[in-house]
């Protein structure tokens, strides 16, 4: 399946599970709307979203690269 296209990302942040948020991230070159999927992945709080934000690890973007692992530590600071 591909991701939606970019005029649909910001309803996919509302709508999509988790993986679709996943191929919304890979595709996206929109900083901004990477870090409000990184934000909604922290929320969700499930392990499928940890896994994302590990993939977010790898991102070109070295700014999302952080952003992700600080939300990935909040993560797993509130697990336990």
């Amino acid at each position: 399946r591909k991701a939606p296209p970019p005029y649909e990302w910001r309803d996919a942040r509302q709508r999509s599970p988790v993986t679709e948020l996943g191929e919304v991230l890979a595709a996206s070159e929109d900083t901004a709307m990477k870090m409000k999927l990184v934000d909604h992945l922290e929320r969700n709080g499930t392990s499928e979203a940890l896994m994302l934000l590990d993939k977010c690890l790898q991102d070109p973007d070295p700014e999302i690269q952080v952003y992700a692992l600080n939300a990935a530590e909040r993560m797993l600071q509130n697990r336990g």
